[in-house]
């Protein structure tokens, strides 16, 4: 559900741009490859000279821990990655920026980061969904800007 309404919101925030729950296709030579998960992304803007993927995550604990240090999901980070690299070798646009989007939740950290990677920009962060109408439409303006 929270997935469906982001691409519902975007859909209407972006009318003029092709906003899609999308496959992704893979970028590889091979005409046959059954192994291969198929990746099909949250959300997919793409606009005239960029496309933005997002990936909505639901988690009691946004963050995980390793060694008692909190790290974004390595899981999540590989898979909007991944999508990412991919979209920009097959998709409309070779410049692709990938967005991991939580939900915020009462336990665990709120994760807020940006990170650039092999000349795409990666962010990962936190909707509070616990709060206005207002609020919430301010925080998803902010996220993604065309």
């Amino acid at each position: 559900m929270y997935e469906k309404f982001l691409l519902k919101y975007y859909q209407q925030r972006f009318s003029n741009y092709e906003v899609k729950s999308a496959y992704i296709k893979w970028d590889k030579m091979e005409k046959e490859t059954p192994h291969l998960p198929t990746m099909h992304s949250d959300v997919r803007i793409c606009g005239q000279n960029r496309t933005v993927v997002l990936d909505a995550k639901y988690y009691q604990h946004s963050l995980q821990r390793n060694f008692g240090v909190k790290k974004f999901h390595s899981d999540n980070m590989y898979q909007i990655i991944t999508y990412v690299l991919n979209e920009s070798r097959t998709g409309h646009n070779s410049n692709v920026e990938g967005i991991i989007l939580y939900a915020k939740s009462s336990i665990g950290g709120h994760p807020d980061g940006e990170i650039h990677i092999l000349g795409h920009r990666f962010r990962v962060k936190t909707l509070d969904l616990n709060v206005n109408w207002q609020q919430l439409t301010e925080q998803l303006d902010r996220l993604i800007v065309f």
